[in-house]
């Protein structure tokens, strides 16, 4: 008998916490902002870089798009090694002589 006093008891004191809790939180803008604008600015990052390796285009991919325009220009397309080691492709158009 008492047991059962007892777990409607805390069951009862769990309610409680949990409709009171709003309103003991104190409204402080910081408090948003570290807490939930900040962490997302890494994830926003990760995101963004994902979606761009995604749209990486290879050198021939490249040359095939720029010779769909209608523009008198060379294309040149390839990839280099910059001073970290890593691959970068370029594109360079340079306008054709009109002669």
């Amino acid at each position: 008998m008492e047991d059962s006093g007892l777990r409607r008891l805390w069951k009862g004191s769990e309610f409680e916490n949990l409709t009171r809790a709003d309103r003991r939180i104190v409204f402080k803008l910081s408090r948003i902002v570290f807490t939930y604008l900040i962490p997302i600015i890494p994830l926003c990052t990760i995101g963004d870089g994902a979606v761009s390796i995604l749209r990486l285009y290879n050198p021939d991919e490249l040359l095939q798009f720029a010779s769909e325009t209608d523009s008198n220009y060379t294309w040149r397309a390839g990839k280099v090694r910059n001073q970290l080691g890593m691959r970068i492709t370029y594109l360079t158009g340079i306008p054709a002589s009109s002669t």
